[in-house]
This record gives structure tokens, C-alpha cells and sequence, in this order.
């Protein structure tokens, strides 16, 4: 499959799992009939195909990479920031659904201008990073020490816990990794060496061994990537995937939209339902943004060469 059919898939896999799990969006498991399709509604009252936060910060992140022509931290803060107070890169022209951990950070940031601004605490490593993540991989796909590192820079402008930027690391270099052709076992055969603990028994893959109705789909990073990893491990296609995520309810757009990235990057674009294509607010832009970010990935990797 084309890589850039896989790049276009992590991205658009981002929107479509974000706009299939709004619908359960804070919904407990056995409060709610499992969905088998892309529907809308949920907390939000979205129409089929409107996404929340997951897809706004992944689009100013995309945007930012093309535009700066590299990763700009400050510039991807004033676009975070035009999203929270203007709705640039929102479905519905608002901003909506902003988690706490992304809202304070984005405000310290209009206070003290520094684009790192995620809290180093432990209680704050909550899944916004993760959430957003496919433009990195995409943009630095050619490239998978830079595709770490800046997956890493990434996170700490919102969410600066070592368990966040790890596992942002970690993830950055999976989905990298899946865009350029690798088999689903590299979830757990990675050339990665986790800074934490958690991130160390997460790559173990032990995880997998759980019942599906172990998994909680949190906002916890940790337990939110365990989720999303395990349902692109243990399905078949894309549309399971993203059910299979989405079903777990809780924050249900967001283990979806992650669950969405892997499976993606591994299905391709033209794994994903047509239906759900057809219903995806703004697929052709989301689709030349993704566009833009692999044909940059060349570039970079041109200009290297050239220097070298």
C-alpha cells in the first residue's frame, strides 16, 4: 500500500474514530446500547460526521507543521490559543469540549509567552497529547528520530508528565512505523526504550491478555493508549477498531480517535468505510492537510540528503 494512502488514513483514522466516539462521549459502560456506526449526537449534540477537540488540536498541529516548515512550538501555541478563543479548526465554529489540563496550559501560555506550558505533574497525565498526535508521524515519517523526538516536544506544550511525553514518544514512532509498512506486532517489538515504568510494561504488550471488559478507555494516558492499542490489536479492520473503541465509552472520542491513528496508519484511507468518509465534516481538507505533511516528510528528507 502507498505510503501516502497510510498517511492520508492516520489522519483522516484521527477525525473518523473522534466523530464515531463523540456519541458516547462520558457515557459509563452498561449505561448505553453499543453503536455499530458513525451517528453523531452524544453530549455535544454533533451532527453525523462533526468531530470534537481531538481533531481541532490535530488540525492546528497539522497546519502548524506546514506552514512553520518544521515543528514551532510557539506558532502551535498561538494556533491552540485561536482555537480556545476564536473556534479556528472547530466543526461547529466554536471551541468546545476543551479538557482542563489543555485550557490552563494554553492560558500560561498568553500570560508568559513560553510554548512549553503542560504541567509536569503526575495527576495531570491525561490522554490530550496522545490524542493529536498523527500530523508528527506523518510530517516525520522519513525520519523516526526526529518522528520520537518531536512527538515528545509535542506533548510538553500541554502536557509536559514524563508519562505523557513518553508515551507520545512511544506512540509517534508506532504510527511512523505502521505508515512505513510495519506488521501490527510492532506495537510490542518497537526499537523504543520507555523512560517510565508504565510505558515499559505497556510495550511488554501483557495487556493484551485482558478481556475486553477490563479496559476502561479513560482519560488516563495510560490507560487510554492501553485501550486504543488493544482494539487495533484485536480487530480486523477499521470500522472494528474504532467500535470496539468506542464502546468502551467514558472518553469514548478520544480512544476512538487514538484507536482511529493506528488503525489508519495501518488499513490506509481506503480501509475506512466509504460511508464514513462521505459523512466526515471537511475529509478533503483534512485529506490535503494530510497530503501537505507527507509531501513535506519528502522534502525534509531531501534537504538532508542535499546538506549531507
Amino acid at each position: 500500500m502507498p505510503v501516502q494512502e497510510k498517511s492520508r488514513g492516520c489522519l483522516i483514522g484521527l477525525a473518523v474514530g473522534d466523530a464515531v466516539g463523540t456519541t458516547l462521549e462520558f457515557r459509563p459502560p452498561g449505561t448505553f446500547k453499543p453503536i455499530t456506526d458513525m451517528v453523531g449526537g452524544g453530549h455535544f449534540c454533533l451532527k453525523k460526521g462533526q468531530w470534537t477537540d481531538d481533531t481541532s488540536m490535530a488540525l492546528c498541529l497539522g497546519h502548524s507543521l506546514v506552514t512553520s516548515e518544521g515543528f514551532d512550538a510557539h506558532d502551535q501555541m498561538l494556533r491552540y490559543c485561536d482555537w480556545l478563543d476564536n473556534g479556528y479548526m472547530s466543526s461547529i465554529g466554536i471551541c468546545f469540549d476543551v479538557g482542563m489540563s489543555v485550557s490552563s496550559a494554553l492560558r500560561r501560555f498568553q500570560k508568559t509567552g513560553e510554548p512549553f506550558s503542560g504541567s509536569k505533574a503526575r495527576w495531570s497525565s491525561g490522554n490530550g497529547s496522545i490524542m493529536r498526535l498523527a500530523p508528527v508521524s506523518i510530517c516525520y515519517q522519513q525520519q523516526p528520530h526526529q518522528s520520537v523526538y518531536y512527538g515528545g516536544e509535542s506533548s510538553r506544550t500541554t502536557h509536559g508528565s514524563p508519562l505523557c511525553i513518553d508515551a507520545c514518544r512511544y506512540l509517534s514512532l508506532v504510527l511512523t512505523s505502521l505508515i512505513n509498512g510495519a506488521e501490527k506486532r510492532i506495537v510490542t517489538t518497537l526499537d523504543y526504550e520507555p523512560q517510565t515504568e508504565e510505558l515499559k510494561e505497556l510495550q511488554s504488550g501483557a495487556f493484551l491478555a485482558k478481556p475486553y471488559v477490563e479496559l476502561t478507555g479513560s482519560g488516563y494516558v495510560v490507560e487510554s493508549l492501553e485501550s486504543a492499542l488493544w482494539c487495533f490489536m484485536n480487530t480486523d479492520s477499521f470500522e472494528d477498531c474504532v467500535l470496539a473503541a468506542a464502546n468502551l465509552g467514558n472518553d469514548a472520542d478520544t480512544t476512538a480517535a487514538v484507536a482511529g491513528q493506528l488503525a489508519g496508519a495501518y488499513y490506509g484511507h481506503q480501509g475506512i468505510r466509504q460511508d464514513w468518509l462521505e459523512a466526515l465534516h471537511q475529509h478533503d481538507d483534512i485529506c490535503a492537510l494530510a497530503d501537505a505533511l507527507y509531501n513535506q516528510s519528502h522534502q525534509q528528507t531531501g534537504s538532508i540528503a542535499h546538506d549531507v
